[in-house]
């Protein structure tokens, strides 16, 4: 390869014109998806399954909430709940808006507010000359609540407060709803109760969202945003909704990008024009940097990846990795010509010398990032997929365009007669870079079992933080934390205990209406009565089902200021024959049988079909039915993976009946993911640690007859990843979805590294035996370019710890200190190991 580019350098210049113009048409023909959402990390198991089915088969809603807050640390005034009723009003008068509600003709079936529900409550407990008198109805309108929250002071609507939570008439629902929709110091108990925020939840028709461009989720969210923004300022009233939350996380991703990418580009420019003292030699290897990140773009858009807040550090991550490809060529050459190779041979030497090299530095890097396609979670494949491609492109990008360019430069500049003072050999000072190099190598000849054991003791005690590294996963930790929107869901997080909007599912498909499939799911709710985390009403489990669905109409919940709209006496009447009510809930009766719960069902489906298509739908083989399941909003790892386990232990009940029953949900999902990711890591790492192994175990034997060198390259590069692990722990860095790549990030870097040095040594080593010069070579000479790639990689990802969202920070500083233990363990351990290997050889000899 290498005489046939010194013989058509156009040729290798062409071929990479060519790829180039071939990505750029694939990037404008297909497009960039910028997708980035919780759905992209859920795995393919039965729990994701069952979420996936669950959202495709019901008409469940989606769910938008509104924060509100006050800077005077209390939202249940007068004024507040004025300003609160007036932003409801002016959302509900938005056709763009209400239209798309579950209810669009009432909008108490669709927003759940405790303004509203107290409002409300003041309104039905009037008398009607106080109705008279303020010109309203008993009708619990916008209009008629502010009318009313405008006579009511601050101190009334406190006692009113009061009177709700504590009456014994009250149902139990509503309590619920006021106090889950609440700041955790809000004091039910209290006769003058305050709380510094509460929360309002909106349900949309979520077969109306994304019908086309004027409904997107997104859309939706922003103009109920300039909604709140145009109704005055007393409260503050934030929406926090899903489609927001991407969004912002994508537009500070891109600009955090766009900032920090120019300014990689400009220190690894400094850097190398330092290290090459040529623009001409600078500017060829940043244009192939440009050309490989052009290729990667062309490859993701052909396939339709996603170039998310994760994928979008793929062209940093190329800047710092691929520049390393231009040093070692590009010096390689300028010592082939200080020998007094022509500039052909120079080329072609360094081609078979480096770039073998390279080519198995290439394959183990790509590895590295290849082994995240074991992950589960798609957004991680996808990124290591994007990085190794980006890599091979630099691979071909450089080692075709820089010998052709050097070619026709030094052709150019030779036929005037001139030589390049690169290529004039000089006496080595001391203080050079390669003579600090060649210091470094010292300690490896004379004291190599010294640095190993340094190196073991230093690993030991970083294994023990290494074993306690905490993964996480939380699509909100992307948001930047000086932004409004993370501030706004620190405080929802923080300050709301029990919010009533985290919820597990339990997806159950079969004959359901069956009087015995009934009984077991009433069993199953029963045994859900014991779980800790599960939230209660009136001392009965929160599940919402097409079995509650019946007993809401069925019973009258009517009390003081509030009226039971579902309520159906008619309905009652017919329940009431083949259901028992006892304690809050239903029970079906003995001589109950299939039809008459299939009559009642269909009642139902008829005069209330907005609740039944959310938890009851026909299928082939009977039913699909959903119990959605209120629970605590915030758990520890193990209380979530104890919740499921019970859920699933309750639910064997409908599981021995024959029908499908498979537990599920948002907060069951995260904890499976962080569990994914783990083993993830674990399996990318192993996979590129004995796949790295067995290359270079076969490419170091063809060279060098020695089947211990393969090991002996890769053993240091083991030593490095307990060493960023400890490290991490030491600083309280996570594991997250950006830092769990970097372990076999580190492996594929570090055996990189190995790769050159152990080459190199091997090299002068097969010469004449002369140890001590094989390390001054390798260390010395291979070292420089080392050195140089270190610190353009480092600096490459350095500047990604600037970044302003937290996992690009952690990820950024995390890598450059992995490139940089790469480098120690490269020029300070792997030294050592080598001479000790050498020595014993030579020994074996003798």
């Amino acid at each position: 390869m290498g005489d046939r580019i010194s013989k058509r350098p156009r040729t290798a210049i062409l071929i990479v014109v060519f790829i180039t113009l071939l990505s750029i048409f694939s990037v404008a023909y297909n497009g960039l998806n910028t997708d980035f959402d919780f759905e992209n990390f859920m795995p393919e198991n039965e729990v994701s399954d069952a979420t996936t089915e669950i959202q495709q088969t019901f008409a469940s809603a989606y769910s938008v909430v509104l924060l509100v807050k006050d800077d005077g640390g209390d939202v249940i005034t007068q004024d507040n709940f004025i300003n609160i009723l007036e932003t409801e009003k002016a959302i509900y008068e938005d056709q763009n808006i209400s239209q798309h509600l579950v209810d669009p003709t009432n909008p108490a079936n669709s927003v759940i507010s405790p303004v509203d529900i107290i409002a409300t409550s003041i309104l039905y407990s009037m008398d009607p000359t106080t109705m008279s008198m303020l010109n309203i109805t008993p009708i619990p309108t916008y209009d008629n609540l502010i009318k009313v929250m405008q006579v009511t002071s601050t101190e009334n609507l406190k006692i009113a407060v009061y009177g709700i939570l504590n009456n014994p008439l009250t149902p139990d629902q509503l309590k619920a709803a006021i106090e889950r929709f609440m700041t955790s110091d809000f004091n039910s108990t209290s006769m003058s109760p305050s709380a510094q925020g509460m929360m309002i939840l909106y349900n949309f028709n979520k077969e109306d969202i994304g019908k086309d461009k004027n409904t997107t989720a997104l859309q939706l969210e922003l103009d109920m945003q300039t909604k709140i923004d145009n109704t005055g300022e007393l409260a503050g009233i934030f929406v926090i909704g899903t489609a927001l939350i991407s969004n912002d996380i994508n537009d500070a991703a891109n600009e955090s990008i766009m900032i920090l990418f120019p300014i990689a580009l400009a220190a690894i420019v400094i850097i190398l024009i330092l290290i090459y003292r040529d623009i001409g030699d600078t500017l060829v290897g940043l244009l192939g940097l440009v050309i490989a990140i052009v290729w990667m773009y062309g490859f993701g858009a052909l396939l339709g990846y996603s170039f998310n807040p994760m994928t979008m550090i793929v062209p940093i991550l190329i800047l710092g990795l691929g520049i390393d490809y231009s040093i070692h060529l590009i010096m390689r050459y300028r010592e082939e010509r200080m020998g007094g190779k022509g500039i052909e041979k120079g080329v072609s030497n360094t081609i078979i010398f480096v770039g073998e090299a390279l080519l198995l530095a290439t394959i183990t890097t790509m590895i590295a990032f290849l082994s995240n396609l074991t992950s589960p979670l798609q957004p991680i494949s996808e990124f290591g997929v994007l990085a190794a491609v980006g890599i091979f492109s630099s691979f071909v990008a450089m080692i075709l365009l820089i010998p052709g360019v050097k070619i026709l430069r030094d052709r150019r500049k030779e036929a005037k007669g001139k030589i390049s003072e690169r290529y004039i050999k000089k006496k080595m000072n001391g203080y050079s870079m390669e003579g600090i190099n060649s210091l470094s190598g010292q300690a490896a000849k004379r004291h190599p079992w010294g640095v190993v054991a340094v190196a073991l003791i230093i690993t030991i005690g970083l294994g023990i933080g290494a074993t306690q590294v905490e993964t996480t996963f939380d699509m909100n930790d992307f948001l930047p934390e000086n932004m409004e929107t993370s501030q706004n869901i620190r405080f929802f997080t923080n300050e709301f205990n029990n919010t009533g909007e985290a919820t597990a599912n339990v997806l159950i498909k079969g004959g359901v209406t069956d009087p015995e499939a009934v009984r077991s799911m009433e069993i199953a709710i029963e045994n859900m009565a014991d779980d800790e985390n599960v939230l209660k009403t009136g001392g009965q489990p929160d599940v919402n089902s097409f079995l509650s669905v019946m007993y809401d109409w069925a019973t009258n919940s009517s009390g003081e200021g509030f009226i039971d709209q579902r309520y159906n006496e008619t309905f009652s009447l017919v329940y009431h024959q083949y259901f028992t009510v006892s304690n809050n809930t239903g029970f079906i009766k003995n001589d109950t049988t299939q039809d008459d719960v299939e009559m009642l069902v269909g009642w139902l489906f008829f005069n209330a079909p907005m609740d039944m298509v959310q938890v009851l739908m026909p299928n082939d083989d009977g039913y699909s039915a959903l119990m959605d399941i209120s629970i605590t909003s915030q758990m520890s790892s193990d209380d979530t993976m104890a919740l499921y386990n019970n859920l699933m232990d309750d639910t064997q009940s409908i599981r021995d009946m024959g029908l499908y029953a498979q537990v599920t949900g948002e907060t069951i999902m995260t904890e499976l993911i962080i569990s994914d990711m783990d083993k993830s890591q674990m399996t990318s790492l192993i996979t590129t640690l004995i796949a790295s192994l067995i290359i270079l175990t076969i490419v170091m034997y063809a060279f060098s007859r020695s089947f211990v060198l393969g090991a002996v390259s890769i053993l240091p590069v083991v030593l490095c990843v307990v060493w960023m692990w400890g490290i991490m722990f030491i600083f309280g860095i996570p594991l997250n979805v950006m830092t769990l790549t970097i372990a076999s990030l580190t492996v594929g870097m570090g055996v990189t590294y190995g790769i050159h040095i152990t080459h190199r040594f091997v090299e002068e080593f097969k010469r004449n035996g002369d140890i001590d010069n094989a390390v001054n070579k390798a260390v010395g000479k291979t070292g420089v370019s080392l050195l140089g790639a270190a610190l353009t990689t480092i600096v490459g990802f350095g500047i990604i710890g600037f970044s302003i969202l937290p996992p690009l920070q952690q990820f950024g500083v995390i890598t450059a200190l992995a490139i940089g233990l790469s480098f120690i363990g490269a020029v300070f351990v792997l030294p050592a190991i080598l001479v000790i290997w050498a020595r014993t050889k030579q020994k074996n000899r003798a």
